[in-house]
């Protein structure tokens, strides 16, 4: 089959110039379309991507705060340990009897010519003194100081302290306050 085009030249040139227009028209709106196709993808994609990003940060911040919270709780046990250690030192401070007091206190109501020759005190607060004195009268006086003192209670005088006027071995025992 053979096709003649019988149009003339500037008709031609007309329809193929609209030919044209209407290609490049519809290549350019395609190429608009698909821009904005890919631009809302994009979009989309950025706000999914910015959303984990957010999520991810805030899990992240949140194991910080955990971490330091763990932290702080270790902190405070170890604080509360502290304090329970300070709290059985000052009643282990409190119960204690000032030893170096107790025995200045004795020796200082010796009478002189009097000899200790022992002192034990336990940890119960008893006390056991032993000692030489030349007189019944001096030993009298040591009974007399310790049953007025203020610290000490429960005073035990054997009678072989009182048996002889001289040259007396004597031994006392009492508690202390």
């Amino acid at each position: 089959m053979l096709t003649l085009n019988l149009l003339p030249e500037h008709q031609k040139k007309e329809i193929k110039l609209e030919y044209t227009f209407r290609k490049t028209l519809f290549l350019g709106i395609s190429i608009i379309v698909a821009l904005g196709i890919f631009t809302l993808f994009a979009l989309g994609t950025k706000l999914i991507l910015q959303n984990k990003f957010e999520e991810t940060e805030k899990k992240i911040e949140a194991e910080f705060i955990t971490a330091e919270l763990l932290q702080i709780k270790e902190k405070e046990k170890v604080l509360d340990k502290f304090n329970q250690l300070l709290s059985t030192i000052k009643e282990i401070s409190e119960l204690r009897t000032h030893w170096s007091e107790v025995l200045i206190k004795i020796t200082e109501d010796i009478p002189e010519g009097v000899e200790l020759t022992q002192i034990i005190i336990d940890q119960k607060g008893k006390v056991s003194l032993a000692g030489f004195s030349p007189t019944r009268e001096k030993v009298l006086v040591i009974k007399d100081t310790l049953e007025s003192s203020p610290q000490f209670k429960d005073i035990y005088s054997p009678r072989s302290n009182l048996v002889k006027k001289e040259n007396i071995d004597f031994f006392f025992s009492f508690k202390l306050k």
